[in-house]
């Protein structure tokens, strides 16, 4: 006597026939297209490992740019805790462009080593807060170093950040310090001590 064609075991795998058949439909993907996507994606990794210095610094550019923009955020949502904020402003040295662009824009004065955000609010004994946002393993380039030892000679707060956490926790720092007294000078107007 055979078995019944109409078991629960038959019934279950009729079920996963059909799931499996549903499923190409909604992916309605042939083997083929399925192969090459497969191939596209060992290529784009084997052409991620073999990337040059260019693309890793343009990836690094991009963190650093993130990290950047949220630190903006953080002083645009900050303005109600710290209204000094407001003045907060990048500085737009960085990033590539063309030999025209470049050459109008040093002729215009832009500087290598300039820090990514100031912030022109006095504190303590600082005039006020340059900041320069860095993407580890990154570390400021020399002339990056040379400028900031210049601008803390002159009595202005530096910071080297490599996370928006960080600048974050710079900025609420330095804010927090006490303003910087002013005095009058000879003409009338404000002087600070």
């Amino acid at each position: 006597m055979s078995k019944p064609k109409f078991t629960r075991e038959w019934f279950e795998a009729l079920k996963r026939k059909d799931a499996k058949r549903a499923l190409k439909r909604r992916l309605a993907i042939t083997p083929a297209q399925l192969l090459a996507a497969v191939d596209l994606v060992k290529a784009r990794r084997e052409a991620l490992q073999n990337t040059d210095h260019r693309t890793q610094t343009k990836r690094r550019g991009d963190a650093e740019h993130r990290a950047q923009v949220a630190v903006v955020r953080f002083a645009t949502l900050a303005r109600q805790e710290f209204p000094e904020l407001e003045l907060l402003f990048a500085i737009p040295n960085g990033g590539h462009r063309n030999v025209v662009v470049a050459k109008k824009l040093k002729a215009e004065g832009v500087r290598a080593g300039v820090p990514d955000l100031f912030l022109p609010v006095a504190r303590g004994r600082f005039h006020g807060l340059f900041i320069e946002m860095k993407v580890k393993p990154n570390r400021p380039s020399p002339e990056q170093t040379e400028l900031m030892a210049q601008l803390e000679k002159q009595g202005f707060g530096v910071g080297v950040c490599y996370t928006s956490a960080e600048a974050e926790a710079v900025l609420r720092e330095y804010l927090a310090m006490d303003a910087t007294p002013r005095r009058k000078d000879a003409r009338g107007g404000m002087e600070r001590e």
